[in-house]
């Protein structure tokens, strides 16, 4: 009999590495014997449609809070887990996931959906919530040997229930061809333009003096985000000899053809990853690799210094400089990309990774199933009359309420995306600044 698998994610973010990696998890799924399908959140920051132009998946459902409510979230969802009934769910960053499955374990005996949490970010507050909601959980897969051994530490999961299973880049097309221009020394970022993980104002730094220390260098650039201002400032500011190109956000043909095919080197400045998705696909389509020692790079044990990369610590923007005059030389170039097609091929292949989420996921099918556990109270809705419903009929009284503002169409607004589908429900800080003090607590 073959497995349903269900993967409930937003639909706010179309792109980015998780993204990429559900198009090709959810049908290569299929391919390994595993009946997969993928749920979207729906409401005013989360547009399904515009997501699916993008992500056109055959087996897609919607998942649709008319009320906007915290507990008109977890009712969806229970409404979606009933329809459905699928064998198992994987978690892609929505936490009502666990209260709407803990909620069913007690009124539906006969939903027996294993609860498998996939991790994409090194988030105290992503770990807090596998502790919070431990008792719910029946499995964690990390995509980065650093967020598995933090879950292990600081959750009370179990050891034997936190697997690991990598991401993966598809092979170039045999009609790949990177030309020759020795004359010019092309360098590529290609990513999400934030500080927190990205750390941007790095690469501006490094970009900056790179052009006054590197002859014939130029520049290639996409990706979007918060600090999206600030790059074309800098464009503008820079580009008096046109060596400098901005692209915003490329879809995978774009970026093959206009940066992979035209750059020796990819840069990274991250703090932290956990791929990351970005430097495999550089490998498979033969560039070098300068990044950061972005936490998470250690405990992979992929990348190693003059082997298959090169690598600068974190903020330190004069050896990333000097590591990128290191690789405009062609012999090392041709050297490390040797190395690192090796690397790529064995472990972060596309048929690699899908083989190792398809047999994780089996495998936590088999664990004890786990039972309905009283939760502490959830209710975060702020309203006078949702707030006294509460206090006086508990979690049925805001059932019927919830009931009663879909029939009349009350509904509310909420001002950015993470509130109105959650990631998290931890109160812990997530912010970069605490993240080396939250490994290492436990190491002490």
């Amino acid at each position: 009999m073959t497995r349903s698998v269900l993967f409930i994610a937003p639909s706010a973010y179309p792109l980015g590495g998780v993204q990429t990696w559900l198009d090709y998890i959810v049908p290569g799924l299929q391919e390994h014997g595993l009946d997969a399908g993928i749920a979207l959140t729906s409401g005013d920051l989360h547009d399904v449609d515009e997501y699916l132009k993008i992500h056109p998946f055959e087996n897609s459902h919607t998942i649709d809070n008319p009320t906007g409510s915290s507990i008109g979230r977890t009712f969806a969802l229970e409404r979606l887990i009933v329809r459905l009934q699928p064998d198992a769910i994987i978690v892609v960053n929505i936490a009502d996931v666990y209260r709407a499955i803990n909620n069913l374990r007690r009124t539906h005996s006969d939903i027996k959906t294993k609860v498998i949490t996939s991790i994409h970010g090194i988030h105290p507050g992503l770990i807090d919530d596998i502790q919070q909601y431990h008792h719910v959980i029946d499995a964690v897969i990390t995509t980065n040997k650093l967020t598995q051994e933090l879950v292990c530490r600081n959750t009370q999961i179990g050891k034997q229930r936190v697997l690991y299973a990598p991401y993966g880049v598809a092979a170039a097309p045999p009609s790949y061809t990177r030309p020759t221009h020795a004359s010019k020394f092309t360098i590529a970022y290609v990513g999400r333009l934030d500080e927190d993980q990205k750390r941007i104002d790095d690469l501006i730094d490094i970009f900056t003096n790179v052009r006054k220390t590197i002859d014939n260098v130029e520049i290639l650039i996409a990706g979007d985000g918060s600090k999206r201002q600030d790059i074309e400032k800098w464009v503008v500011e820079q580009n008096d000899d046109s060596n400098i190109t901005y692209f915003g956000t490329l879809d995978s043909d774009a970026l093959r053809e206009q940066i992979y095919a035209k750059s020796d080197v990819l840069l990274l400045t991250s703090y932290w990853e956990t791929g990351p998705i970005v430097a495999w696909e550089a490998f498979q389509h033969g560039l070098t690799l300068v990044t950061s020692q972005y936490i998470g790079c250690a405990e992979e044990r992929s990348l190693i210094d003059g082997e298959n990369c090169l690598i600068f610590e974190i903020g330190d923007t004069a050896t990333a400089v000097a590591k990128l005059q290191q690789a405009s030389s062609a012999v090392l170039r041709a050297k490390l990309a040797q190395n690192s097609q090796t690397l790529v091929d064995t472990k972060y292949s596309l048929y690699s990774s899908i083989s190792a989420w398809a047999e994780q996921i089996n495998y936590a099918m088999e664990f004890e199933p786990k039972h309905y556990h009283q939760l502490p109270a959830s209710h975060t809705d702020s309203g006078r009359l949702s707030t006294t419903i509460d206090k006086l009929f508990g979690q049925s009284g805001l059932r019927l309420l919830d009931g009663i503002k879909r029939r009349l169409g009350i509904r509310f607004k909420h001002t950015d995306s993470g509130g109105e589908w959650p990631h998290s429900h931890s109160k812990v800080d997530s912010q970069s600044t605490s993240l080396h003090a939250y490994i290492d607590q436990g190491n002490k």
